[in-house]
């Protein structure tokens, strides 16, 4: 998003590496006009570079409204128009991993508008990335009940769980199992290789969507702890389920980035930030 401007005599010029440093060129026109309250500027040459290379916003009306449908309809262009004008180069879009998997190592997890939902994602992306904007993905992780089909057949990777207000059990996939982390290589291998315009993704680890065996502390039976889980220190736990994504990641898109977000980790025995990363 860097840019060079020159003001001369009947003639003024932006000068940028791409999309995003002429759309903050073109902003910083408007925005010395408005601070000098007329079509004012001074002569000569300027120089503007970013302080950091990622500007993350969130959606523009509710990120949470634009799952999985990223159609025009409901994310239209004039929303990455405000992005650009505004210096924004990264949308913080919030999605279920499940909308998206097609899967040989837990077919029972395939979802069945899976090419529709790919497509919009792509479209969506490419629309996006002609204003200089990228996607930043919260991943919600899989949460099933007890019986759910992938449970039967490989009861082992079924992981620990909460208990829902209805006295019900949530279970997400179990973190240290080798079949879980094969899953999650292969979705988000394929959905960035796909979706080759996807920024990164940010892994909420503590509280809510990116779903692990350590995030729950509550006594049983308010929760259900995984014995293979519950037998190793948190920050391996969740450090392996972040590298294990960030790998996949990379090796197909080695320019995007996987980062942890902690927070609600108050009742952690060990809440180590730094050793959990």
């Amino acid at each position: 998003r860097d840019f060079r401007l020159a003001v001369e005599e009947g003639r003024i010029a932006v000068e940028a590496g791409g999309v995003s440093g002429l759309w903050a060129g073109l902003a910083w026109l408007e925005f010395e006009m408005a601070r000098r309250r007329g079509p004012f500027l001074p002569r000569g040459t300027i120089e503007r570079h970013a302080a950091w290379p990622v500007q993350i916003s969130q959606g523009p009306w509710g990120g949470n409204y634009s799952v999985p449908d990223f159609s025009p309809e409901y994310l239209s262009d004039d929303s990455f128009r405000l992005y650009a004008h505004y210096g924004v180069n990264s949308m913080m879009i919030y999605g279920d991993l499940l909308c998206y998997v097609q899967s040989e190592i837990f077919p029972e997890l395939n979802y069945p508008d899976f090419e529709k939902s790919l497509a919009t994602l792509k479209e969506a992306a490419r629309r996006a990335a002609r204003y200089g904007v990228r996607f930043t993905w919260v991943v919600v992780g899989p949460k099933l009940r007890p019986d759910h089909p992938l449970f039967q057949r490989l009861p082992e990777v079924r992981g620990g769980a909460l208990r829902t207000p209805d006295n019900a059990y949530i279970h997400c996939l179990c973190s240290s199992h080798e079949k879980t982390r094969l899953f999650y290589r292969e979705v988000f291998g394929r959905l960035f290789r796909e979706v080759p315009e996807l920024e990164g993704l940010i892994l909420i680890v503590g509280g809510e969507s990116m779903y692990h065996c350590r995030m729950w502390t509550h006594q049983p039976p308010a929760s259900v702890r995984c014995p293979r889980c519950w037998a190793r220190h948190e920050e391996d736990v969740i450090s392996e389920l972040v590298g294990t994504v960030q790998d996949a990641v990379r090796a197909v898109q080695p320019r995007a980035w996987v980062t942890p977000w902690a927070y609600n980790v108050h009742g952690w025995a060990h809440p180590d930030r730094v050793a959990m990363v």
